[in-house]
């Protein structure tokens, strides 16, 4: 009796597990009767292991296979899991998806992560979450606030943030007797205060009570490793749809919504009882004028508060922390970066403008060379939105079904040497003469995307990050120190590539100079 019960459970954990691999390979067959190369699924977990094993971050499996397909494909069929989905390879292709065609690869993938439209309210009122024409509508009211002419008059606000960065600067250096500043936290303490004078038109306390850690800024890093975990969830519900049912997972958690919510209607009502004549040129004062005009309700302007937090934030930050570092290492880019900017501001006499910051064009070089190695955004995933073909030569085709997933792999694009020489190195000189402006036209750098849903942060993000990499330049040496980590080790949790951990490094002092900020 007790030989038979072993055999059956036996039977029986054989059967499920072989139910299981079946249930996961079933569609491993998909791409055979197409003429798309495949690249062979790995494992049973598809064609990126890294999605389920967590070994190391998924933007690498998607690299190799860029690596091993790409001399004779434009495209490969792979599978995320059991999904098949199709890989680009060519960046003319590219440029295709996210611009020529764009009609018919207009949503993202991420629009797919919403699993409770109501529960989720201010996720559906974000362009980044968004399809079709609630999309457009959005994108164009959330764009309306930081055109470049709203960027110019609020310029004061940035200037204001830069002057506090460089207060906590002096008094970390004065005081600490090494010169030695952990950079990630000083970044984030910076894109935090300023984005949020910039939406609500408060001071957070980043950077006036710098040891202090702010309750907006814990919400905001609370709020933006929530949405990691969807991205898990999501995957997840790719191997196993069940999962949504059983488990309604939410992109945001209630307590940010309430504490956003919260804090978008109090500063409402602050602003609302200043006098009139004390009108500020920010986010929040477009958001009320927006309000005048199209009846936009509460939940609308917390929704595109957010999408400001989203763009300016995290994503400025770890730009700016890692130009900081690419200087330290780097010391005659940093030299010759330093030089433009002396010579620029002397001849300036008053100072830098907005008009004169964002046409610096070194400056301008470090940032696209650091958006290049670090790349924001790794990878670009599109849902079809209608069966189309992909032309991939005069003799080959592909069909593509509605709702397949086109992926454009940035990252990979970024890390070619075919286009990058030796693409591990920090050389802003290849942004030369404006040079990224004609790679984005052939789909080969990405950093904000491209085409009509390109990032509608983008000159908000630039604008952030050199303003204050010219004054810190102008005012400190950067170097590297012994507590400086050598190699850019990343966390598999992130969307992005960057380095993981404290970033060291030493500020020394130079002569003070009276810069775009007195």
């Amino acid at each position: 009796m007790f030989v038979e019960l072993i055999f059956y459970s036996l039977l029986a954990v054989a059967t499920s597990l072989g139910s299981l691999y079946i249930y996961l390979t079933w569609n491993f067959k998909y791409w055979q009767k197409s003429s798309l190369r495949i690249a062979k699924p790995l494992t049973f977990l598809g064609t990126y292991p890294s999605i389920m094993t967590r070994k190391r971050n998924m933007v690498y499996d998607i690299h190799d296979v860029y690596l091993n397909y790409k001399s004779n494909n434009r495209a490969v069929g792979v599978f995320v899991t059991r999904k098949p989905e199709i890989l680009i390879l060519d960046p003319n292709l590219a440029h295709e998806i996210l611009v020529k065609n764009f009609r018919l690869y207009r949503d993202t993938l991420t629009s797919s992560w919403i699993n409770n439209h109501q529960a989720d309210k201010y996720a559906t009122r974000n362009p980044f979450w968004c399809v079709g024409d609630n999309w457009k509508n959005l994108r164009t009211d959330a764009m309306g606030g930081i055109t470049q002419s709203k960027l110019k008059q609020s310029y004061t606000i940035w200037q204001s943030s830069c002057k506090k960065l460089l207060k906590v600067m002096e008094d970390k250096v004065g005081n600490s007797g090494t010169n030695i500043i952990e950079t990630r936290d000083l970044c984030f303490r910076f894109t935090a205060d300023v984005m949020c004078n910039y939406i609500w038109g408060i001071d957070v306390g980043t950077l006036t009570n710098p040891t202090e850690v702010s309750h907006v800024v814990g919400m905001t890093d609370k709020w933006i490793m929530y949405t990691y975990k969807t991205r898990v969830y999501s995957l997840m519900a790719t191997v196993t749809p069940v999962v949504r049912v059983i488990w309604p997972f939410t992109l945001f958690p209630k307590e940010t919504d309430d504490f956003f919510s919260k804090l978008t209607r109090d500063a409402v009502q602050i602003r609302q009882q200043q006098p009139a004549n004390t009108e500020r040129p920010d986010f929040l004062n477009y958001m009320l004028q927006l309000q005048e005009r199209k009846g936009i309700s509460h939940d609308d302007m917390v929704g595109h508060s957010l999408t400001m937090l989203l763009d300016g934030y995290e994503t400025v930050a770890i730009a700016l922390m890692h130009t900081l570092y690419y200087l330290a290492k780097y010391p005659k880019v940093q030299q010759k970066l330093r030089d433009e900017l002396m010579t620029n501001m002397y001849n300036t006499k008053v100072g830098f403008s907005y008009e004169e910051l964002m046409n610096l064009p070194y400056l301008d070089q470090c940032v696209h060379e650091t958006l290049r190695l670090v790349t924001l955004l790794p990878n670009i995933p599109r849902i079809c939105t209608e069966d189309t073909t992909l032309q991939l030569s005069p003799e080959q085709s592909v069909d593509i079904p509605k709702g397949m997933v086109v992926t454009v792999p940035v990252y990979s694009l970024h890390h070619d040497k075919d286009y990058f020489p030796q693409p591990n190195e920090y050389v802003p000189e290849r942004f030369d003469n404006g040079a990224h402006l004609e790679l984005t036209k052939r789909g080969i750098y990405l950093p904000f995307s491209d085409g009509p849903r390109i990032c509608i942060g983008a000159r908000l993000a630039l604008m952030t990050a050199k303003i204050a990499l010219a004054e810190i330049i102008l005012q400190y040496e950067i170097n590297s120190c012994a507590l400086t980590q050598e190699d850019q080790s990343t966390n598999v949790k992130s969307f992005i590539l960057c380095l993981d951990g404290d970033i060291m490094l030493e500020y020394k002092s130079l002569t003070k100079y009276q810069g775009f900020l007195k």
